[in-house]
């Protein structure tokens, strides 16, 4: 349950515009769920964190923000989940974007609304 606490928390400072405090608290909850197991609130938190990560005004970090991405795939295919991989994809996209690859934020997007 605090996995899924610091991701939630995570969200709420970088919709408050608070970057560094959302990558704090993400890195938290990923720690946190991992240890623990708990590999749903982990894949959150990992979206918390590439979230966070995308919402850079500087260099983009995009290895990292992939690397968060990837996991928390992995981890939603390892428990079967499928409600978080709408938000992948859509943040995948966005990275997309960021990078200016319009045609793969296209399919991106295209493909979380087929989810």
């Amino acid at each position: 349950m605090l996995p899924e606490l610091m991701a939630l928390l995570a969200e709420a400072h970088l919709a408050l515009g608070e970057r560094t405090e959302a990558m704090a608290m993400a890195r938290e909850g990923i720690d946190l769920g991992r240890t623990s197991g708990c590999y749903y609130h982990e894949a959150q938190a990992q979206l918390a964190l590439a979230a966070a990560l995308l919402a850079t005004d500087g260099a983009l970090p995009r290895a990292e923000i992939e690397s968060a991405l990837d996991r928390a795939e992995q981890l939603v295919e390892s428990i079967e989940g499928r409600s978080p991989s709408p938000r992948i994809l859509g943040i995948r996209g966005r990275l997309a974007v960021a990078c200016g690859d319009a045609p793969a934020a296209s399919r991106m997007l295209r493909e979380a609304l087929d989810v």
